[in-house]
């Protein structure tokens, strides 16, 4: 089975405005978006394409993330007398 390539667009209005953030190639499932905003809800949505033609879009998707801050590590401790 041979998959199209397909561009990922987002929103972080409501899905008002849309922009694109990825264009995937052919073959390839994953990616990597860049410029979430912590606790900011994005919404993500999909469709494929060959040449001029592309498809409908796929459904919405809505996501917030959450970064959640790393514990630090490797701490030392001097005491000055």
């Amino acid at each position: 089975m041979s998959y199209s390539p397909f561009k990922i667009e987002k929103s972080t209005d409501g899905g008002l405005n849309w922009s694109e953030v990825a264009d995937i190639p052919q073959g390839t499932f994953t990616a990597s978006i860049s410029g979430i905003i912590d606790s900011q809800e994005t919404k993500f949505r999909a469709r494929a394409y060959y040449g001029a033609v592309y498809s409908g879009y796929s459904d919405i998707e809505t996501q917030t993330c959450q970064w959640i801050p790393m514990a630090p590590t490797n701490l030392t401790l001097s005491c000055g007398i």
